[in-house]
């Protein structure tokens, strides 16, 4: 199995950092579940960043 060094971050609407969730784990590939604690961050629109070395992928997230 093929284990890659992975980053996953959250981002506010302006792209700050608000919180590093994955910081240079090494994790199988395949599919992960990772919860993201969200009580206590502001109403508003939220950027989650995967990345790997070979991979990035981003999603919205919507706090209401």
């Amino acid at each position: 199995t093929d284990n890659s060094a992975a980053n996953l971050s959250l981002f506010d609407d302006k792209g700050k950092v608000i919180k590093q969730i994955v910081n240079n784990e090494q994790l199988p590939s395949g599919k992960h579940l990772i919860e993201i604690e969200t009580q206590t961050l502001k109403p508003g629109i939220y950027w989650c960043k995967l990345r790997t070395a070979n991979y990035t992928e981003s999603k919205k997230l919507v706090v209401e």
